[in-house]
């Protein structure tokens, strides 16, 4: 079952409820964004920390209990971290699964690639003689 992030966010809003809640998230990034609207009263469980090889990353048993024992999953989506699409179907969790990528009101940047900067006239003139007669 997957809940908007505004929903997520608005069950964490409850002192009660942060304090009871058991999250987790894939890496660096979500886990700050996440932790910032927790406050202080909850800490999240990060699974790939800072320095974590993405392409390799396999979940330890301790992370994969927690994976299994969580009521809330933050992650970006497999688009970005595909290890945490293996590790949510490889774990049996009844957590409500928020993927950040399919987030409503979502606008993604599409990066072109091979970008490069054309040096056309960019409406000015390089033979202006700044005011200097010759």
């Amino acid at each position: 079952m997957r809940y908007s992030i505004a929903l997520a966010c608005a069950m964490m809003g409850s002192p009660l409820a942060a304090q009871d809640l058991k999250v987790v998230t894939d890496f660096q990034v979500t886990h700050s964004l996440v932790s910032m609207v927790m406050g202080d009263d909850t800490a999240a469980t990060l699974l790939l920390d800072q320095g974590g090889d993405p392409h390799s990353f396999q979940l330890r048993p301790s992370q994969a209990q927690a994976l299994a024992d969580a009521d809330l999953v933050f992650w970006v989506g497999e688009e970005l971290t595909p290890w945490m699409a293996r590790a949510l179907s490889g774990t049996e969790t009844q957590a409500d699964i928020v993927t950040l990528i399919e987030a409503d009101g979502l606008h993604l940047q599409d990066f072109a690639h091979g970008h490069s900067h054309s040096h056309d006239d960019h409406g000015h003139s390089h033979d202006d003689d700044h005011g200097h007669s010759h």
